[in-house]
Order: structure tokens, then sequence, then C-alpha cells
């Protein structure tokens, strides 16, 4: 898992907020989303917000298409240290997370 090397999602925007942190921004707009919101009256926003904490946003702001999962980890722990530990168990499940809501695809593994 390590040298799997994971991309974000082109469709999933980010932004900054003030606090040095990252807010992913997420359209709504899949065929099912739009019916609800056409013929329901449920509520489904344009957009949904995912505020990340200070981990989250270091690893979204390292994830670039070219770095592994064990480079992004060497760098979380020059920048954090041992507060991370246990640090690739985390790290790993954390990528997993994004994968599964369709933020970032993992490529394949780097070759040697």
């Amino acid at each position: 898992m390590l040298d799997r090397v994971p991309a974000r999602n082109g469709r999933i925007g980010s932004q900054l907020s003030d606090d040095g942190t990252v807010r992913l921004i997420v359209k709504n707009d899949g065929l099912f989303k739009n019916f609800l919101r056409r013929f329901t009256h449920i509520p489904v926003p344009e957009v949904t917000t995912i505020d990340l904490d200070l981990y989250g946003s270091f690893v979204w702001g390292a994830i670039d298409g070219r770095k592994a999962i064990g480079e992004i980890g060497a760098l979380m722990k020059d920048e954090f240290g041992a507060e991370v530990e246990p640090l690739y168990e985390r790290l790993c499940w954390y990528v997993k997370i994004l994968r599964n809501n369709g933020f970032v695809d993992l490529l394949r593994q780097r070759e040697a």
C-alpha cells in the first residue's frame, strides 16, 4: 500500500482556509441528485463542503499524483514528528477513506 500513488479526483475542488486547513468542495450533480432536486421536496444542496483537520489538510496538499503514500508519510513524520504515530496505519486508513468517497484514485505501484 505504501508504494501506491494517490491522485486527486479532478472533480473535487478545494480551498485553503484562513487557519491553514483545507475545505473540500464536492458538487452534487449526479443524475439521481438532479432528479431529487427537480421532482421531490427533498433538499439537495448544489455543493457539499468538507473541512479537513490539520493532518488531513497536510495529506491533501501532498497528494499530487507523483508521491507514493510512503513518501507522504515521510513528509508527515518530518512535519509533525511523533504526534502522528502510528503514522503509516493511520495514513493508509485515511487514504482508503478518500478513495472510497471518490476524492482520490490510487494509481499503480511505482516501479523500483
